[in-house]
């Protein structure tokens, strides 16, 4: 998937309203969301995992099968 250059990324969309409202949640999951690249759902997930109080991780797994 080639990104937008006029899109603003999902994370980009939860660092900004962080920015405007500071008292609320960082991250607000919603159903539906599209991401440029599995960099973005890695860092909006982490980020979303470090406010909620559990952990993450990510695995890449070569020639399984």
């Amino acid at each position: 998937m080639t990104p937008c250059p006029n899109q603003i990324s999902a994370f980009e969309k939860v660092v900004r309203c962080f920015a405007e409202k500071p008292a609320e949640n960082v991250t607000t999951l919603v159903l539906s969301t599209t991401f440029d690249s599995l960099g973005e759902v890695y860092s909006l997930y982490n980020l979303y995992s470090w406010e909620m109080g559990f952990g993450i991780w990510y695995e890449k797994r070569f020639g399984v099968g």
